[in-house]
């Protein structure tokens, strides 16, 4: 396997974890997915150096059973060669809709106020580790896994050391992800037939 791999060019994938899982619930595709061999399949005709998988925990309190099959899940994570997990923090938030918003809506929706959690830390940590790694040389690919138009200024500044980066992600009519499959140097779609051997 590793003589395989002479002279091919080296490939870290990142995941944005939450983005991915939220992506794969709205295009309807299965949310367990085996990792390894999604990666692997993402990586074909590169040698793989290694996986950073980002994601938040869920707090405990508000549903001790969605957090107890996340910690599984991040456990599982953990256990794979070449894995490495990332966490951020997810922070509450408390929303009051306005006067005019909430007039319209009130029939539907009679809580005005309600809170929801915002994840933080994560974007921040794929950007800098996608930077960091190209800076020290450890890539010439970089596989990013997200739909998330924020990275195109990362995307550019490691193109800018020289380096290549390969989004991979869902097409749909909403047109997620635009951006980034436009700037960057290739693209994945990930869909049903992709996702065939891994799960």
């Amino acid at each position: 396997m590793l003589g395989e791999d002479i002279g091919k060019e080296k490939a870290i994938v990142f995941i944005d974890g939450n983005n991915f899982y939220h992506g794969l619930k709205v295009m309807g595709l299965p949310t367990k997915i085996d990792f390894e061999k999604f990666v692997l399949k993402l990586t074909k005709g590169f040698h793989l150096i290694k996986t950073f998988y980002y994601n938040s925990p869920l707090p405990q309190q508000k549903d001790p059973e969605e957090y107890r099959k996340q910690r599984k899940f991040f456990n599982y994570i953990g256990s794979l060669a070449r894995f490495e997990l990332i966490l951020g923090r997810l922070e509450k938030r408390v929303y009051t809709y306005p006067d005019d918003i909430y007039e319209r809506i009130k029939d539907i929706y009679p809580q005005r106020t309600f809170e929801t959690f915002v994840e933080k830390g994560v974007d921040v940590n794929i950007a800098v580790d996608m930077l960091r790694l190209a800076f020290l040389n450890y890539y010439e690919v970089a596989v990013l896994v997200s739909g998330d138009g924020d990275f195109v200024p990362v995307v550019k500044s490691v193109q800018d050391l020289g380096k290549k980066v390969i989004n991979a992600y869902f097409i749909d009519k909403a047109r997620r992800g635009y951006h980034l499959r436009k700037n960057s140097d290739s693209f994945i779609e990930i869909n049903q037939e992709f996702l065939k051997d891994c799960v």
